[in-house]
């Protein structure tokens, strides 16, 4: 999770059904544990 610290983005690029949102909520998930607060959105929203 260091990339909490960092103040950096994290990214999962790859084709449908591999369990790219099960490892973005996972990760949310361990940063809401550690009170770190978090924003989820998919590729269609981040390009708009």
């Amino acid at each position: 999770m260091r990339f909490l610290e960092n103040g950096e983005n994290v990214v999962f690029l790859d084709s449908p059904g591999v369990g790219k949102t099960h490892l973005a909520s996972a990760l949310g998930l361990v940063a809401a544990q550690h009170r770190f607060s978090t924003y989820y959105i998919n590729c269609h929203q981040l390009i708009e």
